[in-house]
């Protein structure tokens, strides 16, 4: 079973923004998240959360990999200066 995929208010409302206004980008950060999910379900680890991130197109997307909850939160995301 892969891990569920959380979103912030903020980062849900940008990703909804993302969708209407640029659907290559916001299909990007969707495919990457769906990837990780998958990646991070066979994963086994007693390291403690970090806060991670990826690139897609113009912005930064973080998150942090929840272990115990086999959860993705999606923190933020940010645009590249």
């Amino acid at each position: 079973m892969a891990y569920d995929i959380w979103l912030s208010l903020k980062t849900r409302e940008l990703l909804e923004k993302l969708k209407r206004n640029e659907p290559e980008t916001y299909q990007k950060i969707r495919e990457e998240l769906e990837k990780l999910s998958i990646d991070k379900d066979n994963f086994k680890t007693g390291v403690p959360e970090r806060i991670e991130v990826f690139v897609a197109n113009n912005l930064k997307i973080y998150y942090r990999i929840l272990h115990r909850l086999k959860s993705i939160d999606v923190i933020d995301i940010r645009e590249l200066l």
